[in-house]
């Protein structure tokens, strides 16, 4: 049995077995955090729904914003199309003296400049060789050298090069 005190009235009753028992007051604790966990899942369905919905909204606007393929293609034709007219440009105004000046002399060209260069050496570059330290080596400015052979910028060297060493004061910048 269980004493079921009145405030009301200000004295103790005794609970019958119609009143509601311990059990009863444990099932409603149950109800009500059920009920509780029931609005948390639904309001995390809500929640879920809606940062969905603005996802599938953002990558329609991005769709709806980009160039279809047909366009991409055709702005990609056009660039490509500006660039051929920039080259045919290019390769139209350049002076043909030039030409010989744009890449770097083959080993047949090397061998055969050294031998019309009186006093010219020949040099390998070797690891971690450059210019400036080749022209060090042999006391001349590296673009001297880069001019013989030439070389433009960046001015990248290969191990195993043979180099045109002139003498000194052959080449256009002397010290």
């Amino acid at each position: 049995m269980v004493v079921v005190h009145n405030y009301s009235e200000g004295k103790n009753q005794l609970a019958t077995s119609s009143d509601s028992s311990p059990s009863d007051n444990i099932d409603e604790d149950r109800a009500y955090v059920v009920g509780i966990w029931v609005v948390v899942i639904f309001v995390a369905i809500i929640i879920v729904l809606f940062v969905l919905f603005a996802i599938g909204r953002s990558q329609e606007r991005e769709l709806a914003s980009s160039p279809s393929k047909n366009e991409n293609e055709q702005v990609a034709g056009e660039k490509e199309k500006i660039q051929t007219e920039t080259k045919t440009e290019i390769k139209e105004e350049a002076p043909k003296d030039v030409k010989d000046l744009e890449r770097p002399l083959s080993e047949d060209e090397i061998l055969a400049k050294a031998k019309e260069i009186p006093g010219s050496q020949l040099h390998i570059v070797a690891v971690s060789e450059s210019l400036y330290t080749i022209g060090e080596k042999y006391n001349l400015d590296w673009r001297e050298i880069a001019e013989v052979n030439n070389l433009s910028p960046p001015y990248n060297l290969r191990v195993g090069q043979k180099l045109i060493i002139p003498p000194k004061g052959e080449g256009a910048n002397e010290n």
